[in-house]
């Protein structure tokens, strides 16, 4: 009924369709594991981009506190220089 060649060409074509579909699971797995870590990288970045825009904002708040202490101390070393050089021009 079924010669030796017939045996191989269907031994071969089974072999073929379990490796076919062990590629198509192994995919769909890899698809899966994927979208997943694409969304814990998306959560990531939405975390991160918040953290940046507190970070930013901090940064801002802290340079602007910089900005009017050393404007304060320049107004304050002004004074003091004006105030020093008007007792000396009026005691000679």
């Amino acid at each position: 009924m079924f010669d030796v060649l017939t045996v191989v060409i269907i031994l071969m074509f089974k072999a073929l369709v379990i490796f076919l579909v062990r590629v198509f699971v192994g995919t769909q797995s890899l698809k899966k594991e994927g979208r997943t870590n694409l969304q814990l990288l998306e959560n990531s970045l939405v975390r991160e981009g918040k953290k940046n825009t507190l970070y930013m904002n901090k940064l801002n708040l802290i340079d602007q506190f910089h900005e009017s202490l050393f404007n304060r101390l320049f107004k304050i070393t002004r004074e003091i220089l004006l105030l020093q050089k008007l007792t000396l021009d009026e005691y000679p």
